[in-house]
């Protein structure tokens, strides 16, 4: 099952950027490396690596997705919606 986004609505995100605790020394300095055999930016290298991991394990997660919103008895969409905007108990 697909999420129809159509039936989502979110705000617009002011600031869409996380902060990420502190690299071991070498994966900080592999992101150096591969950046400077890629040129390109290290951030750029770090975007396309968590693009990658979305895109790699999308089914997984919409299938944990729509495992909790059955849980829950909502649909698939309003459960990310919830879980977007912060609106779900911790």
């Amino acid at each position: 099952m697909r999420i129809d986004y159509g039936k989502v609505s979110l705000s617009k995100v002011k600031n869409p950027r996380f902060q990420t605790p502190q690299l071991p020394d070498k994966d900080y300095y592999d992101l150096k490396v591969i950046a400077e055999l890629l040129n390109k930016p290290v951030s750029q290298v770090i975007s396309n690596a968590i693009n990658t991991y979305l895109y790699r394990n999308a089914e997984n997660h919409t299938e944990r997705l729509q495992f909790r919103a059955a849980q829950e008895g909502k649909t698939i969409e309003e459960m990310y919606q919830e879980l977007a905007s912060g609106e779900v108990d911790e």
